[in-house]
């Protein structure tokens, strides 16, 4: 059986792509340059933006491992500034622990 996955430089660039605005987004979120600041509004958007890069990766048939984890890229920069995690996990798997998260601030795709 295959275990790899030949991307096309179109999928590669949209995946680079995806990878920059999933980060920057996340920045502003924890730097507190959006206007929502409740955690659990907060957590139901990147809900929703983790939901939107799955489709549009199924539509460039790009598999869902390979997609940029919103939470996980989150948690990341939030470490960088010295923050807890959020008790999210949207990326395919199932958390008994619920969408609740801590203290942050900030949308997503208010471009």
């Amino acid at each position: 059986m295959k275990s790899t996955f030949n991307f096309s430089p179109m999928q590669l660039q949209w995946l680079q792509a995806k990878q920059i605005f999933v980060d920057a987004e996340m920045e502003r979120v924890v730097a507190g340059a959006g206007e929502i600041t409740d955690d659990g509004i907060n957590v139901k958007l990147a809900y929703q933006f983790q939901a939107k890069l799955f489709a549009d990766a199924a539509d460039m048939r790009i598999p869902q491992w390979a997609v940029p984890d919103v939470t996980a890229t989150w948690n990341a920069i939030r470490n960088r500034h010295g923050k807890g995690p959020v008790c999210a996990n949207f990326a395919g798997h199932h958390d008994d622990a619920g969408a609740q998260g801590t203290s942050t601030s900030g949308t997503f795709l208010s471009r």
